[in-house]
């Protein structure tokens, strides 16, 4: 429903990793995702809940495209497409997508 808050989970439920850490604040299973990225970190990208507004893409230029129905995609042509290392330089970035896609699209996982 629009407008009505959502709850972060901390890692997708297939997650290639299989992981629940957030790596929001280096804590495990912290709720709510807040504050800056620490550490080697994933985007991960859930289209199944992906509406296509395209916010991400706006916040993540430098990672993030669209494909022409405006889901996100990787911007390198190399890079996998749905679950992006996010450079150090560009965490708190990549925190910033995470934080306003509005259906909750986007994580942060830990690399590795």
């Amino acid at each position: 429903m629009l407008g009505t808050p959502q709850e972060r989970r901390t890692a997708p439920t297939d997650a290639p990793t299989g992981t629940s850490t957030d790596v929001s604040n280096g804590q495990a299973g912290a709720a709510g995702g807040r504050g800056p990225a620490t550490g080697p970190a994933r985007l991960w990208i859930d289209w199944t809940v992906c509406d296509a507004r395209g916010w991400c893409s706006e916040l993540l230029p430098e990672l993030l495209t669209r494909d022409p129905a405006g889901y996100p995609l990787a911007r390198a042509p190399d890079a996998a497409t749905r679950d992006l290392t996010i450079p150090a330089q560009l965490a708190d970035h990549a925190r910033r997508a995470v934080d306003a896609c509005p259906r909750l699209a986007l994580r942060l996982l830990p690399d590795g």
